[in-house]
């Protein structure tokens, strides 16, 4: 992308279509900022006015950027100011997707907290909750709920452990429910003492009961 002084965009690469799936054409004219995520607006505006001060390669930094679905993706930039070079007369800026970069940093990192969760001796709760919230910030559009068998008998209750994400209406639903209810997942899967996998619980007639 090459940028003017107010970061308007006056030259896209057509490869934007298939790291964004925006029409290069569309966009060029637009400014940049209609495409950088609001919390990361600051520090792109400050790293622009740095590489338009001198000349040469600026700082490269992270920005999350619109694509034409509206998900937003990671990309590490790195500016070059050629403004006064009259060929480009531009700032260019060079772009490459780091989403999974970032989501691989954040794996080893939950790793390593959970680990040190373990190692301290924390309570099995706060493990689980930990477990959860890493499971939800690890997979987009994931929302994690862990239940154990009430002290670990076969024919028992399952008592929410940690559901971060959930509704206080969806926990009391589930906390307590015995494993004999034939429209669980989890009870079916405690009774069978194998993973239970349902594409669509709304679609499922069988898990009716828990639509609500």
């Amino acid at each position: 992308v090459v940028l003017d002084r107010d970061g308007v965009m006056r030259y896209v690469s057509p490869s934007v279509q298939r790291l964004l799936g925006h029409d290069d054409l569309e966009i060029t004219g637009r400014s940049a900022w209609d495409f950088v995520h609001d919390d990361d607006q600051a520090a792109g505006d400050r790293a622009l006015s740095s590489a338009v001060g001198r000349p040469g390669p600026g700082e490269p930094l992270v920005l999350r950027l619109r694509s034409a679905s509206g998900a937003w993706v990671a990309f590490e930039v790195l500016p070059n100011n050629l403004l006064d070079d009259p060929e480009v007369a531009g700032v260019v800026v060079v772009a490459r997707d780091v989403t999974e970069r970032q989501r691989g940093e954040r794996v080893l990192q939950g790793q390593a907290d959970l680990l040190e969760l373990i190692a301290a001796g924390a309570d099995v709760p706060i493990v689980l909750a930990a477990l959860a919230a890493w499971v939800e910030q690890t997979l987009d559009g994931i929302r994690c709920s862990i239940l154990l068998l009430e002290q670990g008998r076969r024919h028992g209750v399952l008592r929410d452990s940690a559901s971060p994400s959930m509704t206080a209406a969806y926990r009391a639903a589930i906390d307590g429910m015995s494993v004999e209810v034939p429209f669980s997942p989890c009870a079916v899967a405690v009774r069978r003492e194998e993973p239970v996998l349902v594409p669509d619980l709304l679609a499922d007639e069988q898990w009716a009961p828990m639509h609500a």
